[in-house]
């Protein structure tokens, strides 16, 4: 079972970090190029759903293979957002919305396709962000994701295992988790794949301001 997480202090942190978020974001790219490689080309006429775009590097990705595709960038820091609009400020198909992934503000069967890079992890009820999902899906429309699994950090765990009993580090879901979240909000065809990307630190602060 995931902790608790207070969505303020998501949403304070992740605005603080707007600045220099993408000179440390050195992961979430990697997951997110290797996403993308998932992801079909779009027609201009649909419209994708960014959700946690963060700096827009996804949204920004998607216009270089479509430069006319229309997306609208999620996210839940009002930062992350400005950050996004600053660096794609001459796109004119990029609308900016500032939402939970959880309460999505669309109309049903309004979205026909939907990609998220490592942000679904910072949501508490991820049933509630896939039956989200699935509503604003057109028919036959997609969700392209990656998220952090339950072995995520555990080197760190294992660490502070040796100093308290205490719990200093996040949980994160498990493959069976995640796709049992996706059955009950109503999705059918499921297809997950799990990658491990290693990652190698010099100090422990490293890896957290990561």
């Amino acid at each position: 079972m995931i902790s608790s997480l207070d969505k303020h202090k998501v949403r304070h942190s992740f605005s603080s970090a707007a600045k220099t978020y993408d000179s440390l974001a050195t992961l979430q790219r990697r997951v997110g190029h290797e996403l993308l490689t998932l992801f079909t080309e779009e027609s201009p006429d649909n419209l994708i759903l960014d959700v946690g775009c963060g700096t827009g590097f996804i949204t920004q990705e998607i216009l270089l293979r479509s430069p006319k595709q229309k997306v609208v960038a999620l996210d839940i820091a009002l930062s992350m957002l400005q950050a996004t609009k600053a660096k794609l400020e001459s796109e004119k198909t990029v609308y900016y919305i500032g939402a939970d992934a959880e309460y999505l503000p669309f109309l049903d069967a309004s979205v026909d396709s939907i990609v998220s890079n490592v942000a679904l992890q910072w949501c508490q009820n991820l049933t509630a962000v896939f039956t989200g999902f699935n509503k604003v899906l057109k028919p036959n429309g997609q969700v392209f994701f990656s998220t952090f699994g339950a072995s995520t950090l555990k080197e760190l765990k294992q660490s502070w295992a040796e100093v308290d009993c205490y719990q200093h580090v996040n949980d994160f879901y498990s493959m069976g988790e995640v796709e049992v979240f996706l059955q009950q909000a109503g999705f059918v065809d499921i297809q997950i794949e799990k990658k491990y990307y290693p990652s190698t630190y010099l100090t422990v602060l490293d890896l957290m301001r990561e």
